[in-house]
């Protein structure tokens, strides 16, 4: 089946028409078609105009295969827009917000951000935001497995207005101006009102994505709230909060912990700064750490968001700049030995500090035998999209290069690869079971195997006709530009094994079942 019109165009294609003004009827339900066809088309245009001129502007990308680059070309605007989430990650994404919403409960010093949230949702407990969020969230699945036009509809009773009032929040506005750029404004409220209690979802992802990823925005959007009003977390910036305490210390690090603590010395960036054995080197020290005999998992941690300038597809070059800045360096920044706190950098410094016995808190092994795993953990799923992963090792294979050339000597370095947290969080209890065949390193070498692969090597390329040819090298291509988060589900899935964690299950069950969730408005 052939798709005339992407998600892309269709969203563009309702947020151009959401604003403009109500008019008269003057054309037949047929013409209407027709006219909507057309301006889908022209839409479809645009795209393609943008990608030509991206494609006449893109740089050049040393190390990676064209037609890699050509996928990371055409998706790099529409990724996080077209990937549907799996049943499974939904409970992932109920488990993040649920963990979030208590974490600013528990502590007194985060009191004022959340109450202030509260109030703007007229919610009285995080449980009665997290009771009405999911109600929302569910509707949705449900009519998910219906095709057709999606509307919630809140019939009258006693919740009715509060119902409402919550759904409100999510609501676009009759005369608002969008902004456009990544779709920010439908992203923030994919709703809108069709008549009185009725909610027509505009995009059904757009609502999955206020579990958490809405709610980090909107959370950090209300602490940063222009002058006069008062500041929420005093002189603290609620994305490093968010960031550091959070996202790794409270969610990946005990990921971490349950899939590789019992397979060999495993230690979290925390408590290796906790223990001020690397103070008098400057710290540095990995987010995470790991050696099982000769075998090293280094671990960064990089929660970093884009730009909303640079994911339009004309900007295709200032895209690969911004990703060249979070994970490596600028493209005029000269190369330094000093240690930045870009991924890359971080994890080449601790391989040569590794080869030459400067991590105290780990001695005893044969440095030119080690075996190095390079792994960058990203807190947004959109950086799965294909080919950032090629990209990536590009400039991580580029520096490796450089450093042996300037005296790193020893070990054995493998290839970068990129995990996403949801991947981590779903696949946790995976790893964790010793009875599993899941293993992380095991998984990251058949990743490197299969994204490798030559399909040309058993018949020589001359044998293939035209079209054939052409369809083995695309094939070829997605192996090669493949993100490990969809690797790992055929990996995994070949084993019966699906991105499902008891451990969050059991803790989201244990929320919709407790005193507080239950004496929420029914």
């Amino acid at each position: 089946m052939v798709a005339l019109v992407g998600d892309v165009a269709k969203l563009r294609f309702f947020e151009l028409i959401f604003q403009l003004p109500d008019e008269a009827q003057t054309q037949s339900e047929v013409e209407m078609e027709r006219s909507i066809f057309k301006a889908l088309m022209v839409l479809n245009a645009e795209l393609e105009e943008q990608y030509k001129i991206a494609s006449a502007a893109a740089p050049a990308l040393p190390g990676v295969e064209e037609m890699v680059g050509l996928l990371l070309l055409h998706s790099h605007t529409s990724y996080d827009v077209s990937q549907d989430q799996p049943e499974q990650l939904i409970i992932a994404q109920m488990y993040k917000c649920a963990r979030l919403l208590e974490f600013l409960a528990t502590d007194l010093a985060y009191q004022p951000l959340l109450q202030a949230f509260l109030s703007y949702f007229a919610c009285s407990t995080w449980q009665e935001y997290a009771f009405r969020l999911f109600k929302l969230v569910r509707a949705v699945v449900e009519m998910l497995a219906k095709p057709g036009y999606m509307t919630l509809v809140i019939y009258p009773g006693e919740d009715y207005d509060r119902e409402c009032a919550f759904l409100d929040r999510f609501t676009l506005a009759e005369g608002t101006t969008l902004i456009q750029q990544d779709f920010l404004s439908t992203r923030e409220f994919p709703l809108y009102n069709s008549a009185p209690g009725h909610y027509v979802i505009v995009y059904p992802r757009f609502v999955l994505e206020l579990l958490h990823k809405g709610l980090y925005f909107r959370l950090k959007n209300l602490n940063e709230r222009p002058a006069p009003a008062p500041a929420l977390l005093g002189k603290k910036e609620w994305g490093s909060v968010y960031k550091k305490l959070f996202s790794e210390e409270l969610l990946l690090i005990p990921a971490l912990d349950a899939a590789l603590g019992k397979r060999g010395l495993a230690l979290s960036g925390k408590t290796i700064e906790d223990s001020g054995v690397l103070r008098k080197l400057g710290n540095g020290e990995p987010d995470y750490y790991f050696r099982a005999h000769k075998r090293v998992l280094l671990i960064e941690s990089k929660d970093v968001n884009l730009r909303k300038e640079v994911k339009t597809g004309e900007n295709y070059a200032e895209f690969i700049e911004a990703m060249r800045s979070k994970f490596y360096r600028p493209t005029d920044a000269p190369k330094t030995d000093k240690l930045s706190g870009t991924g890359i950098l971080q994890l080449i410094g601790n391989i040569k500090r590794l080869l030459n016995y400067r991590l105290p808190f780990d001695t005893k092994y044969t440095a030119k035998n080690l075996v190095f795993y390079p792994i960058i953990v990203v807190h947004d799923r959109s950086f799965n999209l294909p080919g950032l992963n090629a990209l990536v090792d590009s400039w991580f294979q580029s520096e490796v290069a450089y450093q042996r050339q300037h005296g790193m000597v020893g070990g054995s370095i493998k290839p970068l690869v990129i995990i996403d947290i949801d991947t981590m969080l779903a696949y946790q209890d995976r790893f964790a079971n010793g009875n599993n065949r899941l293993v992380l390193w095991d998984a990251i070498d058949a990743y490197y195997q299969y994204t490798r692969a030559d399909l040309f090597a058993q018949r020589p390329r001359r044998q293939y006709t035209p079209a054939e040819f052409k369809e083995r090298a695309i094939t070829e291509a997605y192996r090669h530009a493949l993100s490990f988060s969809d690797f790992l589900d055929i990996y995994a899935g070949r084993m019966g094994m699906a991105p499902f964690s008891e451990t969050q299950k059991a803790y989201v069950e244990q929320l919709l079942s407790s005193k507080e969730y239950a004496n929420s408005p029914a």
